[in-house]
């Protein structure tokens, strides 16, 4: 079954807005966070709007596939979003917001998936991602990926 919805997932990091941004606009450690995505190809450091890279992905049935993508809005510490591109044709738009809580020492992020496949993206994604429900499985991934982030973020933070 065809799924475009929207999928939305929070979490709230004991860190600044700022430094949660950092780490999720550094698309070269996407792979890092995410456990769909294996790696990706692009600078080091925040990624500004404009900036362009491939994204490499493996799926529940063990095959990968890239992607290209382009990143659309960067401002630091408030929000993040790319597009992703498969032979020229939209794949979907990833958004992170980035907002103070309490005291503004925390954070918390919203990473926002759109699906924008056509029938025949979605078809060949599903068959080669062995995901059928996109935006199940995106809610999934989406809340692993937060979480890894708040981990690694938080560890930091108490290392000093």
């Amino acid at each position: 079954m065809r799924s475009t919805a929207e999928v939305s997932v929070a979490a709230v990091i004991e860190a600044e807005p700022k430094a949660v941004y950092e780490r999720v606009a550094d698309v070269a450690s996407m792979g890092r966070w995410s456990p769909e995505c294996v790696r990706t190809a692009a600078g080091v450091g925040p990624a500004p709007v404009g900036a362009e890279f491939k994204g490499t992905n493996k799926g529940p049935s063990g095959r990968s596939w890239s992607t290209r993508c382009r990143v659309m809005v960067a401002r630091s510490g408030e929000r993040f979003t790319f597009r992703v591109r498969f032979w020229g044709m939209p794949v979907a738009t990833w958004d992170y917001r980035f907002r103070p809580v309490g005291d503004g020492t925390a954070t918390e992020v919203t990473e926002t998936a759109v699906d924008q496949r056509n029938r025949l993206l979605w078809f060949l994604g599903s068959a080669v991602s062995g995901v059928w429900d996109r935006s199940a499985h995106n809610a999934e991934t989406m809340r692993e990926t937060l979480e890894r982030l708040r981990e690694t973020l938080e560890a930091e933070r108490r290392a000093g």
